[in-house]
């Protein structure tokens, strides 16, 4: 499914982790995964699946969700991450805001994944009956890359034409390394078939100040000095840049609701309890 305008309208965007990373070439490798490496994996994967549910007092069957409490420095890094984010979301509006509020809930979300995966792959820095610190720091690292996607997909509904032209030229030049020959523009896209019709996109980069031209004379030596194209300081140079030409990967997740209560998390989505995601 792609995503568009009108799941952003209906609220379904905000319930999804989004992300455009960039294309790449593919690139010949005889590398293999180490047969040891792949066994402590399928073990770690085993021993995830096999979490159980605690036997409710009443059926004296495994129904009962597991809750899993903060160690106190887990708790303190919570807070700081429950803090910082209410900072940042309290200037956004509109749709924006509504998908950082639910990747609050990812963070509790994605700690205490970090945290059983840390226990099934016997981590013996890691209490397995509390969260410390450094789950909750990877819960909140992780969330903090997929906000600065949400903004980058957001981004992306409400572009112009022109405006969709120079994004997916600025992120080409960025995949050759930030800066470009009119000559090499046109080798790498076959979209400039020309060298006045590369010109002509990379003077219009330079119109709204996305970059510039500068000049190698190859340090005073012969030769003709190279006009390049060079990003902007200021132009995002994330190695994590949008695709040009294709949707957004999207992984979704039930979410959460982010309540008042930061002393527990709760594993039961991690261990396939069923309930409402509180939407």
């Amino acid at each position: 499914m792609g995503l568009g305008v009108e799941h952003v309208e209906n609220g379904l965007a905000a319930r999804l982790l989004v992300a455009m990373p960039p294309r790449r070439a593919k690139v010949w490798t005889e590398a293999t995964v180490d047969r040891d490496l792949q066994k402590q994996v399928d073990r770690v994967f085993g021993r995830l699946l096999a979490l159980e549910f605690r036997v409710d007092d009443d059926t004296d069957e495994k129904t009962d969700p597991v809750d899993l409490p903060l160690s106190s420095d887990g708790k303190r890094a919570w807070i700081d991450f429950y803090n910082r984010h209410a900072r940042e979301q309290k200037d956004l509006t509109g749709e924006l805001a509504a998908a950082f509020s639910k990747l609050e809930g990812y963070a509790a979300r994605l700690a205490l994944i970090v945290h059983l995966v840390r226990v099934a792959a016997d981590d013996s820095t890691v209490n397995p009956d509390e969260i410390d610190a450094s789950s909750i720091e990877a819960g909140a690292t992780m969330v903090r890359w997929f906000g600065n996607e949400s903004r980058r997909v957001y981004q992306t509904f409400g572009e112009s034409e022109q405006s969709r032209e120079r994004r997916r030229l600025e992120e080409l030049i960025q995949r050759m390394g930030g800066a470009v020959t009119v000559r090499a523009l046109m080798r790498s896209s076959q979209k400039y078939r020309t060298a006045d019709d590369a010109e002509a996109a990379l003077n219009d980069l330079v119109k709204v100040a996305i970059g510039d031209w500068q000049y190698d004379d190859h340090g005073g030596g012969r030769g003709r000095p190279v006009r390049r194209f060079i990003l902007a300081d200021g132009a995002d140079t994330d190695t994590n840049a949008p695709k040009s030409e294709e949707d957004p990967i999207c992984v979704s997740v039930n979410t959460v609701d982010g309540g008042e209560n930061t002393d527990r998390i709760d594993n039961s989505q991690s261990t396939g309890a069923s309930g409402g995601s509180g939407d």
